[in-house]
């Protein structure tokens, strides 16, 4: 399945870019990038085909996605369009925030094929997770990729996908 590479992501402190950017590139060479850190790129609506293969990644607050982000991501409309979901996490957990992303685009046509959590240097404090991601998750992220794009060189269909699975509560864990 030869697919657009769209790379769609918040990331305030680089380190969820980097995870996004080395899967991306264990996937495809081209790709078109949606960087959502700058508030003014989250009020273009953005919609996604078939054609198209999305990789979504957000830092994790308090185990959850960004507050500020679920109404934009529920203005991102994809068509029966394969995506990849990644949550970077400051050393504690992800706890609920890789299944409410994935659940947001679901909801909104998105067909999840993988989902990924990486840790990064804690956005509070370097004490935490210090010089997150390193080589080695790069090196990890980007071999991801490569499985990804292995597993959609093989689907004839996105309707071959099985029904993916990722850790995660529902009711989401409250903010505090």
């Amino acid at each position: 399945m030869d697919k657009q590479l769209n790379l769609l992501y918040f990331s305030p402190t680089d380190t969820t870019a980097k995870i996004v950017k080395a899967i991306g590139e264990g996937i495809a060479q081209n790709c078109i990038t949606y960087n959502l850190t700058p508030p003014a790129e989250r009020e273009k609506p953005v919609q996604f085909e078939e054609h198209d293969l999305v990789i979504v990644g957000v830092p994790v607050y308090a185990g959850r996605i960004p507050n500020f982000l679920t109404d934009y991501f529920s203005q991102v409309k994809g068509h029966n369009t394969p995506t990849v979901f990644v949550v970077v996490y400051g050393g504690r957990h992800y706890d609920d925030a890789l299944l409410e992303l994935k659940t947001i685009f679901e909801n909104h046509g998105f067909i999840a094929i993988a989902g990924c959590a990486f840790i990064g240097e804690h956005s509070y404090t370097n004490q935490v997770a210090a010089g997150r991601p390193d080589r080695k998750d790069l090196q990890a992220a980007k071999a991801l990729g490569e499985e990804i794009s292995r597993k959609l060189t093989k689907l004839k269909s996105i309707n071959d996908v099985p029904k993916l699975t990722v850790k995660g509560s529902f009711p989401y864990k409250k903010f505090v």
